[in-house]
């Protein structure tokens, strides 16, 4: 497996997330939803561990057409000292839509139908500052159904998005 690989999902992978056709594992969803195309291959598979992803969570959602690897990232990244990255201030309606969507699609998938007041909470947002206020609450509602470490694993990539 090549480290400098980056990854994406592809529509199937999206389409999974909202439909959840293939009753995926919460650890592999988890997974799922922590692919992007801003990721290194180490910094996914740490995370992914950290959620509880087996550890062949990358062949698997490759072989089920739900990732694929991604030829060039769509956001320029420059490592940061403390090894997460972070995102390129070129693009700030990109890094935001970005950055709500993933609150938007974990907190949908960590509570389902009890997380609609905050996404009344997150749709009012319209620029990043905005969705840096909503960590705290981000949390706590992630909190009320996944475990410390997982919540913990999202804050931190929610808040390296909004950095």
């Amino acid at each position: 497996m090549n480290f400098q690989h980056l990854y994406m999902k592809t529509e199937l992978g999206i389409a999974e997330l909202t439909g959840r056709k293939l009753k995926l594992s919460q650890p592999l969803r988890n997974a799922l939803i922590l692919v992007d195309k801003s990721q290194t291959l180490e910094k996914l598979q740490r995370d992914a561990s950290r959620v509880g992803a087996p550890a062949d969570f990358i062949e698997q959602l490759l072989s089920m057409g739900l990732i694929v690897i991604s030829s060039s990232p769509s956001l320029r990244l420059t490592a940061a000292s403390n090894d997460n990255l972070s995102f390129s201030q070129s693009d700030e309606f990109t890094l935001f839509r970005t950055a709500k969507e993933f609150m938007n699609t974990t907190v949908v998938n960590a509570l389902g139908m009890r997380s609609f007041f905050f996404v009344l909470k997150l749709e009012k947002a319209g620029a990043r500052i905005d969705l840096r206020a909503l960590i705290p609450d981000y949390a706590k509602a992630m909190g009320k159904s996944l475990d410390p470490q997982t919540v913990d694993v999202m804050v931190e990539r929610v808040t390296a998005m909004l950095a």
